[in-house]
């Protein structure tokens, strides 16, 4: 690896795949030494005199922590088990507690986004079938002030619509 975060992301997704598995149960030993690295990447550090990297469990991100704290049933350490408790009681202590994500699904709310659309049609060919009346004709070049004066007309004594009222004034103008 070439750095801390690409080892990080590694045990994560290698975490996550084996427990992807529902009955699997995971030996994951953060806390075991190896004695002699043979791989061409250590041979490399020692050319250099360098000190072989190595896994730092107390150093990983949140999100494999949260992965290792919610799963910790199903991983087994047998090396330094003790040592595996104590370095999940120190991420409990530090994590805030997360609620489960909530995933809204489109299928839930398709009924209403179908029977809106459907409305919305309705309304459109209603609008583009609609043909204006005598009585839209005649009020159309109304002013709307005007309109509003007989809508308080019909509402003072509670009798009627604005309609009622223009029939009313139109019969007293004959």
């Amino acid at each position: 690896m070439k750095n801390d975060e690409q080892a990080d992301e590694l045990v994560r997704l290698a975490v996550a795949a084996s427990l992807s598995l529902p009955t699997a149960t995971i030996q994951f030993e953060p806390f075991a030494a190896v004695a002699n690295d043979r791989s061409l990447r250590a041979r490399e550090f020692h050319t250099r005199h360098e000190e072989i990297p190595a896994f730092q469990l107390a150093n990983v991100s949140r999100e494999l922590r949260a992965l290792l704290l919610a799963n910790r049933d199903r991983i087994a350490v047998n090396t330094n088990s003790e040592a595996w408790s104590q370095q999940l009681e120190a991420w409990e202590k530090e994590t805030p507690t997360v609620l489960p994500k909530v995933e809204v699904k489109k299928d839930r709310i398709t009924v209403l986004d179908q029977k809106l659309a459907k409305q919305e049609q309705d309304i459109a060919r209603e609008r583009k079938n609609l043909k204006p009346t005598e009585v839209d004709t005649a009020l159309k070049p109304l002013n709307p002030e005007w309109l509003g004066k007989f809508d308080d007309m019909a509402n003072k004594d509670g009798s009627g619509s604005c309609l009622q009222a223009v029939g009313v004034s139109a019969y007293r103008a004959r």
